[in-house]
């Protein structure tokens, strides 16, 4: 009697189909974004450009794609900041104030002098 070839087991159903699950924001049928994450976006543009001129004066002691990843890393820690601040108004973002520049400069100072630090510290 000639051996026949194994059947596979049916498949289990699972929870996930096995296909990559879109976001909400993305697909044919996407809501347009709302007037608030639009300005979301435009603040963390404007507190992006602020970071990257800020950080500058350091850009000479690290690689460019270091550089690239710790400005965005900044801008993230920097949004997060504001989101968990309160009354978060992206609006105020979009237009720093000469105090809010002061500190965030500080901040990024701060931050950039340890992070050096730590890679002087490793590399010896």
């Amino acid at each position: 009697m000639p051996a026949q070839p194994a059947q596979p087991a049916p498949a289990k159903p699972s929870s996930t189909s096995g296909t990559r699950r879109s976001s909400p924001d993305s697909g044919p049928h996407a809501q347009p974004p709302s007037k608030r994450e639009k300005l979301e976006k435009k603040a963390s543009a404007e507190l992006a450009n602020f970071v990257v001129r800020v950080m500058n004066k350091h850009k000479a002691q690290m690689s460019h794609d270091d550089f690239k990843h710790e400005a965005r890393k900044v801008t993230k820690i920097l949004m997060e900041k504001e989101r968990k601040g309160g009354a978060f108004d992206p609006q105020k973002l979009i237009e720093l104030s000469q105090h809010k520049k002061a500190k965030i400069a500080q901040f990024i100072d701060d931050y950039m002098t340890k992070l050096l630090a730590r890679q002087s510290a490793v590399s010896s």
